[in-house]
């Protein structure tokens, strides 16, 4: 995701004020644009890249027309890091590792003192520099860029971040209570999420990113 910051004084109105990136899809832009200082500020969306025509359809939508989007080529997300002064990336392949869409040899092109935000580094990070640093120590400088790679970004807020993750995964935890191990053969969602089961990698994407042997839930709960 790139985030351009507009041209001119950086006064109050010109500071992003809200993102709220989807983590299932790896790549969206922001600019922050002007108005009069009686109008307030927004955002603007610039652009989106993505490899789902359904989902760029749907953001188009969801904005009204501010998102350029764009269809994820490797071209297409140099374009966007070489252009942005703030790079945020949000990749999630649920159960693996996330894959490196910037390379080190990509930062000597960025502008000098840009940012870059991996919010993937939970997984492995999606930048090749990425690696995890902390609240207290958030931020290290390589090719004059400077990475911001937290893990746990939510613990920034934390009575905030676990409501939000109690109020999703109550109900779960109410029918694994309820039920025991029946609710994950009943549930899809719990079977999607089961990634070991009486030592058997019952999860496709964790078997294969750590060269294990898979076993269909099926086959290792029969």
């Amino acid at each position: 995701m790139r985030v351009s910051r507009s041209e001119g004084s950086g006064d109050a109105n010109d500071d992003l004020h809200h993102f709220d990136p989807d983590p299932d899809h790896a790549w969206a832009c922001l600019q922050q644009r002007r108005r009069p200082a009686h109008a307030g500020s927004w955002t603007e969306c610039r652009g989106g890249s993505d490899r789902s025509i359904g989902r760029l359809r749907e953001l188009d939508e969801l904005f009204e027309g501010r998102v350029r989007t764009k269809f994820s080529t490797i071209d297409s997300i140099e374009e966007e890091v070489f252009a942005g002064d703030v790079v945020i990336g949000a990749v999630l392949v649920p159960g693996a590792s996330a894959p490196k869409l910037v390379s080190r040899s990509m930062l000597s092109s960025m502008r000098k003192g840009s940012v870059i935000v991996d919010v993937a580094i939970d997984q492995g990070g999606c930048f090749e520099t990425s690696h995890p640093t902390t609240h207290y120590d958030p931020t290290y400088e390589v090719e004059g860029v400077i990475h911001y790679c937290v893990a746990n970004m939510p613990g920034a807020v934390p009575l905030t971040s676990s409501q939000a993750l109690n109020n999703a995964t109550l109900p779960f935890g109410l029918a694994l209570a309820k039920k025991g191990f029946a609710a994950v053969l009943e549930d899809s969602h719990l079977r999607a999420g089961l990634n070991v089961y009486r030592g058997r990698l019952t999860h496709k994407s964790v078997a294969e990113s750590l060269g294990l042997p898979f076993s269909p839930i099926e086959k290792a709960a029969a």
